[in-house]
């Protein structure tokens, strides 16, 4: 059974991965090795998942959420951008 969560989970990444035009491998490589832009869609990606959003409306809100989040970062002065903590980071949207 846990078997079948982790598939199905892994599957639902790996499907807004591809509808966000990112591939696997390389995704994981920057999540691993702690990539700003990349922990943050992990974030919401599992949120969502957790939510049980489909994938297609996944998409659409991550992309909704990620112009939000780089418009308010350029209008801080891409401070948000540079800092070290996820804290200020905003979630999808419900």
């Amino acid at each position: 059974m846990e078997t079948n969560l982790q598939e199905h989970k892994h599957n639902y990444i790996a499907v807004i991965l591809q509808g966000l035009h990112l591939t696997m491998d390389t995704f994981v490589y920057n999540l691993v090795h702690y990539g700003r832009y990349e922990i943050i869609l992990y974030c919401w990606i599992i949120k969502l998942y957790q939510k049980q959003v489909p994938t297609d409306q996944a998409i659409q809100q991550i992309y909704k959420a990620r112009n939000i989040f780089l418009l308010r970062a350029h209008e801080n002065g891409c401070k948000k951008l540079q800092t070290n903590t996820l804290r200020d980071v905003s979630p999808p949207f419900p």
